[in-house]
């Protein structure tokens, strides 16, 4: 904002606590492709292709920026590459893409987008309100962007003059939350009147100052709730003579709120998704003056508020109809009269505003009209709004008709950009977010860069860059070349939180150390309660009843009685079931290889005796174990027996780094279909703070099993037996898997796309195959087909993990350990790099056992010698590695690309650490937080040293030779 007037950092925020860490920087790279003609874009291309394959020393990072930061012309194209194989299978992707569609815009959301021509229409800048705040928001440009750090330091200054602690703290907290509780909590104070609705608006702004240096301009701005006080200041409706000034008036605001009585009766809020219209109209009309429509955001979802009772009755009906509701964590009946109180004192303290006439439009969700320039009565339109319903959606409708085209969302999440592709689907447009809780700061600013690139709008991508090179030190940006000076102050040190021999005897820290042994302690005990009611139900044949409901359980019952209810419930995945009511399910579950034996038999590294003995090798949760999680949720929630899934998705990996694991699940009712029940189940990874989601999908459940078809998959008449490898072969010389997931018996027959095996039934360890909704281990041996078929094809030096299926169903309630089943499947390998297969199981008596369709996995091409350390041979019991081919050193990984490492969040890079690393080197090595390039670069040296000092094998022919025939791919392609 050019009217203001910039402060010093240091007398902004004394005494500010210090600053988080920043997620490492992503290892994505955006390329800006342009022509006047699509010949030209198609030279472009294929000239960043050859130049990609013929400068293999020349990082992606500098590829992109000396090669591909073309400015706007007429035919564009944006891509967002992990490596260099991404970069080019992309490319390649988009030009054909751009050859067919002509004129056309291209979009695809994992990042390729294009375009031609200029851009249509206005631009509309919309700012999110109550709500999208979340835990970490804006993270990166906190850190390392100064301008938009510095709104929230002065609005840390304003709280620390009155006293009051810091906001940043509740959206940065020093330790994660020790239970589901607290972190429930801390949902509820991000969005509190207090503090949580200050520091989101000012989110909105610090985001509002990264569009600004990237260069871009809006025709109007539009603000959601709370997000109209964002777009006043933007506009400049609001004047800004300092941040910190503002910020004083804001804190006011917020802390006057403690002043207003509670409502005579308690308020709610809850989001009604795919609701039935004339329903809730009769709702309304039966609890009038107590049930309002707060917000009006897209066709799909309004928001109802109201006096609880009235609010709860309507969910009642609504959701016995088949609307999805979701409890909204306000206690206060926003946008209806029964918030006129607190809207009347607003408008007192809106006079402490400095105001003056915007230099851009802005339009209110209230009336949909613009706000008035003249600054009383814009104040008193803010003000009103509080107590009238938000039409974001007419908003969105108006604008559209009115020629405004592209939506930029300015602010933490993307809620605003969701409604906008409801309200605006079908119809020619453009919506995109600076932020999204699901992608880093610098990702989602490459996707924006890149869609509105592609799109035709002017942009500036140096900005970027700086923010990219800050994260990457871990250190502010500094001031742009010609730019606006973000701070004359000096910015306070990044320090990693945690830590420091100041910590350790904090009197906070022990208490909390404390209640995490206290707790370890009941989950102990929770644990043996467990172990002897699984044993009892083994005798007593419990296994197959219905789980009791949890409120069965009395209020304030310990954690512990919970996690033996759910396990008498015959789910030993599920975990801590933490809340449970007729439409909901929370549950945490914490995986241990001291605890969870299982988990050591799916490790990424070459199999070895350390494994079973919790060995250094990195533990994955199997896709097949996740499906088990969803099913025994779906389970505890209906108390009906899971029939099949569908709409399956792995997004993220589940790694038990250093043996730990905590998993998050959400499972939630869907509306019925009028076939069978469904549940919509997700995991995720729960990181300090956050939470990501990491797998998802749907659950049919059905209190009658399904019958099981004839098989439908055809025998392959041109099949053959293997000619290269065995299952022997297979699992002593190329998969990673223990013994427990060694299914794969015999190989009967591989064709041109199908494979046939005979498989047997293994046992878990430490799990009572009884209790399983499904067989993890048996099910696992299709995505291990699916490798063997592939290594029959001639693939070396890869590996296929799953992501996606279509579609289990899994006909049998359990199998007999030892027995057999045959397994056929079709597999065709995509030129996208995926592969997908469709396989059924059969048992002796021909009947199926279950179906696998749609089952995609990512087919990796792994460098050399990160292959040859990794899964060709790992380090001996004295941690020196052993060496797998002479010439293709432990150093050589130097030599690859290092974003393959740092590639979907470091997993490789985790996995060679703990195949190369002894556990004092892994511990050093963790301590270095979440820089992943430095990371990367400790693990290159060490990994270097280790090979220096290795011993060399000796050589036949050229080749290696290994003292145990069984170790390594080398030694059985002598045969």
């Amino acid at each position: 904002m050019a009217s203001i007037a910039e402060e010093a950092r240091g007398a902004e925020a004394p005494g500010a606590h210090s600053a988080p860490v920043a997620p490492a920087r992503d290892t994505a790279e955006l390329f800006l492709l342009s022509s006047s003609d699509g010949a030209g874009l198609t030279r472009a291309i294929d000239a960043l292709i050859s130049r990609a394959e013929a400068e293999p020393s020349v990082s992606l990072r500098r590829l992109a920026r000396d090669h591909a930061r073309q400015p706007v012309a007429e035919r564009r194209l944006a891509v967002i590459a992990l490596d260099r194989r991404d970069l080019a299978n992309k490319l390649r992707r988009g030009k054909a893409a751009l050859a067919r569609s002509g004129e056309g815009r291209l979009r695809v959301r994992s990042g390729i987008y294009g375009g031609s021509g200029a851009p249509a229409g206005q631009v509309a800048l919309l700012f999110p309100g109550q709500g999208s705040q979340y835990e970490g928001m804006l993270e990166q440009l906190y850190c390392h962007w100064p301008a938009s750090r510095a709104w929230f330091d002065a609005l840390d200054a304003a709280y620390a003059s009155a006293r009051e602690t810091p906001p940043s703290e509740i959206v940065f907290p020093r330790e994660p939350a020790a239970s589901e509780g607290e972190r429930l909590a801390r949902e509820r104070r991000l969005v509190d009147m207090e503090r949580g609705a200050q520091v989101g608006l000012i989110a909105s702004l610090a985001s509002h100052e990264m569009l600004l240096s990237l260069g871009v301009r809006a025709d109007v701005m539009v603000g959601n709730s709370n997000g109209e006080h964002a777009a006043l200041i933007a506009a400049g409706a609001i004047q800004v003579s300092t941040r910190r000034a503002l910020c004083d008036v804001i804190a006011h605001i917020g802390l006057s709120g403690r002043a207003v009585p509670a409502p005579p009766l308690p308020e709610r809020m809850v989001a009604v998704n795919a609701f039935d219209r004339g329903l809730l109209d009769a709702l309304l009309a039966r609890h009038e003056g107590q049930l309002f429509i707060a917000m009006d955001n897209c066709p799909s979802q309004v928001v109802i508020a109201g006096t609880l009772p009235a609010v709860e009755a309507a969910v009642d009906a609504m959701g016995g109809a088949g609307a999805v509701c979701i409890r909204m964590p306000f206690e206060r009946a926003y946008h209806t009269p029964l918030f006129g109180e607190w809207q009347r004192a607003l408008r007192v303290h809106y006079d402490r505003f400095k105001t003056g006439v915007p230099h851009t439009p802005v339009r209110c969700c209230a009336t949909c009209s613009p706000v008035p320039d003249e600054p009383s009565a814009a104040l008193d339109l803010l003000a009103a709004q509080w107590s009238s319903p938000v039409r974001f959606r007419q908003m969105i409708e108006d604008l559209y008709d009115g020629g405004t085209r592209t939506f930029i969302e300015a602010g933490p999440n993307n809620r605003l950009t969701a409604f906008v592709e409801d309200t605006l689907r079908g119809k020619p447009h453009l919506a995109v977010p600076a932020s999204s809780q699901h992608r880093g700061d610098t990702l989602q600013l490459k996707h924006l860069v890149g869609e509105l690139y592609a799109h035709g709008l002017a942009i500036r991508v140096e900005p970027l860059d700086l923010l990219c090179d800050a994260v990457l030190r871990g250190t502010p940006a500094p001031v742009e070349p010609g730019g606006r000076e973000a701070s004359r102050g000096r910015a306070p040190a990044l320090e990693p939180r945690g830590g420091g021999a100041a910590q350790a005897a904090d009197p906070g820290r022990r208490a909390l150390t404390i209640r995490a042994l206290h707790a370890a302690l009941m989950a102990e005990a929770g644990e043996r309660e467990a172990r002897v009611l699984t044993a009892a139900r083994r005798v007593t044949r419990f296994a197959r009843a219905a789980p009791a409901p949890l409120s069965a359980a009395r209020p304030g019952e310990p954690a512990a009685a919970q996690a033996a209810a759910a396990a008498q419930a015959g789910c030993p995945l599920l975990g801590d079931v933490l809340r449970l009511d007729s439409r909901e399910l929370h549950a945490e579950r914490r995986f241990d290889w001291r605890r969870d034996p299982f988990v050591l038999d799916h490790s990424l590294g070459p199999p070895s005796p350390q494994r079973r003995a919790g060995g250094a090798h990195l533990p994955v949760l199997p896709f097949t174990l996740s499906l088990e999680i969803l099913a025994e949720a779906a389970w505890r929630l209906t108390g009906v027996p899971p029939a099949s899934f569908s709409d399956i998705r792995a997004g993220r990996w589940l790694a038990l780094d250093r043996g730990r694991l905590t998993v998050a699940v959400h499972a939630e009712r869907m509306p019925e279909d009028g076939r069978d029940a469904r549940v919509r189940v997700r995991l995720f990874e729960v990181g300090g703070p956050r939470r990501h989601l990491a797998f998802e999908g749907t659950v049919h459940v059905s209190a009658a099993p399904l019958p099981a078809p004839p098989p439908s998959l055809p025998p392959d008449p041109g099949a053959l037996p293997p000619r290269a490898w065995s299952a022997e072969r297979f699992y002593s010389g190329f998969a990673f898997h223990g013994r427990s997931y060694r299914g794969i018996e015999r190989v009967l027959a591989v064709g041109e796309r199908s494979i046939e095996a005979e498989l047997a039934i293994t046992a878990l360890p430490g799990l009572d195959a009884l209790e399983l909704r499904l067989d993890p281990a048996l099910l696992d041996c299709t995505g291990q087909l699916v490798a063997f078929w592939l290594l029959e094809r001639g693939e070396r030096q890869f590996g296929v993990f799953p992501f996606e299926a279509r579609r289990v169903v899994w006909y049998r309630r359990s199998l007999p350990r030892g027995g057999r089943v045959r397994c056929r499947g079709h597999v065709r390998l995509e030129r996208s790099g995926t592969t997908e297969a469709t396989f059924e199981m059969v048992d002796g008596s021909g009947a199926q056992v279950a179906r696998v369709e749609g089952f995609q996995q990512r087919f990796v091409r792994f460098p050399g010698a990160i292959h040859r350390l990794l899964f060709g041979g790992g380090p001996p019991e004295s941690g020196a590695p052993r060496e797998a081919e002479a010439g293709a050193t432990a150093g050589a990984v130097d030599a690859v690309d290092r974003s393959f490492l740092s590639a979907s969040w470091g997993i490789w890079a985790r996995a060679l650490a703990h195949v190369m690393l002894d556990q004092r080197e892994l511990d050093a090595w963790y301590r270095l937080g979440d820089d992943g390039e430095r990371r990367v670069a400790s693990l290159l040296s060490r990994v270097a040293a280790k090979d220096a000092c290795a011993p060399r094998p000796r050589l036949s022919g050229g080749r290696p030779i290994h003292e145990h025939p069984e170790q390594g791919l080398e030694a059985k392609e002598r045969e």
